[in-house]
C-alpha cells in the first residue's frame, strides 16, 4: 500500500487575477481558489511593514480587524478583492469584521499552533446560532453566501504551514469526519518508519500558495491551518491527526515551516439570512470567549473588542458605502453589551456608575 496522492492538480485550482469568471467557476466548483499573483513583490514588502507597524502601533495587543488598522484597511477596498467578491457574491457585501491579523517577526506560538483540525465555520441557522449550516437537498446550487479571503507571506508550495481543505466539501451535507475517523490503519512512508493513517472517502488537498497570491474559501468548506509537506513527496496530502504524529515521533521526515507565519484573513458575505446568523453567532462565540478568560497578568495582551476596535470614522464608512459594502456592528455592540452588564454587577445595579469618567467614554 502506498500514499495516495490526491489527483486535484494545480492548475485546475488556480486562476488569474484578472479573470473573474475563471475565479468564481473554481471557488464554486471546489469550494476555494488560488488565485496567483495578485500582489507585486513590492506590494508584498509593503503589506509586510505595514503589519510590523500596526503591531507597534497597538504595542504587542491583540490586533483588531482590519477596518481599525490604517495602515492595512486599505485592503478591504483594493479592487482585487472588491472584484472577486461582487463576482461570488453579487453588487452588494457585507463586512462584518470578522477577520484575523497572523503576525509575528520571528517564529512563535502562531507559527507552532495553528489551528489544525478540519473544520467549516459555516454556523448559525434559525434553529440556533450554535447550529451548522448545511445545504438544501432541494437547492444544491445554493451555496453558502460567504467567503474567506486570504494573504499569505510565505512560501507554502514548497514548505509545511499552509492551508488544507477538502475539495468540493462546500457542497455535501454529510460530515466526512464523523465517518471516517474510527477507521485506521498502519502505513509504511520509508523502509523504516510506520505512521497512523485514516481511511477517507474524500480528497484532501494542501493549498501551494505563494508569496503575492490570495486565496479564497467558501466558509462552508473544511479546512485547517498548519498543512504538513512530506520531503518524499510534497503533493501527498495528510489528516491532521497523521500529520501530528510525524510532527512530533519523525519530524525529519516532514519539510519545515519557511519562516513565521504572517497572513492577513477576512470575510464578505452577501446581505443574506445566513450571513446575518453566522455573523450574530460569531458576535456571542467571540465575547464569550473574552468572558471566559483569566484576566490575570498572563492575559493582559487581550483586550474588550470596544476597547480598541474602530468604527466611528466617517470618512472610512463613507468610502465603504461607495462600494456598496454595508458594514455590520454586531461584534462590538455585543462587546460593548456584556461590558455595560459586567459594570453593572459589579456596582449592584447601580445605573449611575454607566455615567462615571471611567465607563461613560
Amino acid at each position: 500500500m502506498h500514499l495516495a496522492i490526491d489527483s486535484l492538480t494545480d492548475q485546475e485550482i488556480s486562476a488569474s487575477p484578472n479573470d473573474l469568471t475563471a475565479i468564481k467557476q473554481i471557488a464554486e466548483q471546489y469550494g476555494f481558489c488560488l488565485v496567483k499573483s495578485a500582489f507585486t513583490k513590492s506590494q508584498m514588502q509593503s503589506l509586510y511593514e505595514n503589519m510590523l507597524n500596526t503591531q507597534n502601533d497597538f504595542e504587542g495587543h491583540d490586533l483588531p480587524d482590519l477596518l481599525s488598522c490604517p495602515r492595512l484597511r486599505s485592503l478591504l477596498r483594493d479592487d482585487r478583492i472588491i472584484g472577486p467578491a461582487r463576482m461570488l457574491l453579487g453588487d452588494k457585501l457585507v463586512y462584518y469584521a470578522e477577520t484575523a491579523i497572523s503576525f509575528e517577526e520571528k517564529i512563535g506560538p502562531l507559527t507552532l499552533n495553528p489551528y489544525r483540525p478540519l473544520h467549516r465555520d459555516a454556523f448559525g441557522t434559525p434553529k440556533g446560532l450554535d447550529h451548522p449550516w448545511r445545504p438544501d437537498p432541494h437547492k444544491p446550487e445554493a451555496l453558502y453566501p460567504s467567503y474567506r479571503f486570504a494573504i499569505y507571506l510565505q512560501d507554502y508550495r514548497e514548505y509545511s504551514g499552509g492551508l488544507k481543505v477538502i475539495p468540493r466539501s462546500h457542497i455535501v451535507d454529510k460530515d466526512y469526519l464523523a465517518q471516517n475517523l474510527l477507521r485506521k490503519y498502519w502505513q509504511p512512508i520509508s523502509k523504516r518508519m510506520m505512521v497512523k493513517c485514516f481511511e477517507r472517502d474524500f480528497p484532501l488537498f494542501n493549498v501551494p500558495s505563494q508569496p503575492g497570491d490570495l486565496v479564497i474559501w467558501n466558509l462552508n468548506t473544511f479546512h485547517a491551518a498548519g498543512a504538513v509537506r512530506l520531503k518524499l513527496d510534497r503533493r501527498i496530502a495528510l489528516m491532521p491527526e497523521t500529520e501530528s504524529q510525524l510532527l512530533s515521533d519523525h519530524a525529519d521526515v516532514v519539510c519545515d515551516q519557511p519562516g513565521p507565519r504572517n497572513a492577513i484573513f477576512f470575510d464578505y458575505g452577501a446581505p443574506a439570512q445566513e450571513t446575518d446568523l453566522y455573523l450574530k453567532s460569531r458576535a456571542i462565540s467571540r465575547n464569550q470567549a473574552y468572558l471566559r478568560l483569566d484576566h490575570s497578568a498572563e492575559s493582559t495582551m487581550i483586550k474588550p473588542l470596544h476597547d480598541y476596535w474602530v468604527y466611528d470614522d466617517p470618512a472610512q464608512a463613507a468610502e465603504m458605502q461607495a462600494l456598496g459594502v454595508q458594514l455590520r456592528f454586531d461584534n462590538l455592540i455585543v462587546s460593548l453589551s456584556f461590558f455595560l452588564i459586567e459594570q453593572l454587577a459589579l456596582h449592584k445595579g447601580d445605573f449611575n456608575c454607566l455615567f462615571s469618567p471611567e465607563i461613560s467614554p
